[in-house]
């Protein structure tokens, strides 16, 4: 068992506890699962789970609904893990939206920049 420990700042707040205990119930519970995945195997934990980031940077992926939440850390010691920083962001359904053209080629108006394409 690998013990998890959260960054805490120099005037005493704690970006990961204070963004977990902020999240709806449902992405919570999903988010403390994944953080006790993380315990339970510790470096041997893999994707879909974990990716490294850079050199001995690490994010723990947590995928709920639209909602996509990432739990940085790093291996602190022997057994020991930091999770130190959380970065959440809300996937936009992307629609793209077909025209009827007089010709054959269908035309596709996509995204928020109208920009038509054929294809």
């Amino acid at each position: 068992m690998w013990e998890i420990e959260y960054y805490e700042k120099s005037n005493g707040d704690c970006p990961v506890s204070e963004f977990l205990d902020a999240l709806p119930p449902k992405l919570m519970a999903k988010a403390l699962r994944s953080i006790d995945l993380l315990a339970e195997n510790g470096i041997t934990l893999t994707e879909p789970y974990v990716k490294a980031i850079d050199g001995a940077i690490w994010e723990l992926r947590v995928k709920f609904a639209s909602d996509i939440t990432r739990i940085f850390y790093f291996v602190a010691s022997k057994k020991h893990l930091c999770c130190c920083m959380v970065l959440s962001k809300r996937r936009r359904k992307r629609r793209d939206r077909r025209l009827k053209s007089p010709n054959p080629t269908t035309m596709i108006t996509t995204g928020e920049t109208n920009e038509t394409q054929r294809i």
